[in-house]
């Protein structure tokens, strides 16, 4: 199996711990759950999100350290590649930097209603399914 520049494999495993880093507190309800719009695609139709696994919260902070563009690093939702699966995406590795991945696979409705409501849905899946990483409160995987 080739590898890729960081030595994670080209294939993301189902049972990968996987980091979308929240960007700004309105995406995060105060009992610490994620809301569906931290999960949205970019208007390049990708999410960017890293691979973490096996790495406690400090390496994942000094990830979002170096490669979150805004200053406000909230923290991270973080799911299993399987739910991103499960909800109809594909998780695609694209380095550098390294670990990074793309989420794709988004509805691309001709219809803007239907295409709006169909990511609303996948991203809703993602949400239900992440837990939230901070960088006080540390995160233990399931």
């Amino acid at each position: 199996m080739s590898s890729l520049p960081s030595g994670l494999p080209e294939t993301v495993g189902l049972d990968e711990d996987i980091a979308r880093f929240i960007r700004s507190s309105k995406y995060v309800r105060a009992n610490q759950t994620i809301k569906h719009n931290a999960f949205l695609p970019a208007p390049d139709n990708d999410t960017s999100t890293f691979r973490i696994n096996g790495l406690n919260n400090e390496e994942v902070g000094a990830i979002a350290v170096e490669h979150v563009k805004e200053k406000a690093k909230n923290g991270a939702a973080v799911c299993k590649a399987k739910v991103i699966a499960q909800a109809e995406l594909l998780l695609v590795p694209e380095e550098p930097p390294f670990q990074h991945a793309n989420i794709r696979g988004w509805a691309m409705d001709e219809d803007d209603a239907a295409k709006k409501s169909k990511r609303m849905e996948q991203a809703q899946k993602l949400a239900e399914e992440s837990k939230f990483m901070n960088w006080e409160i540390q995160y233990v995987p399931s």
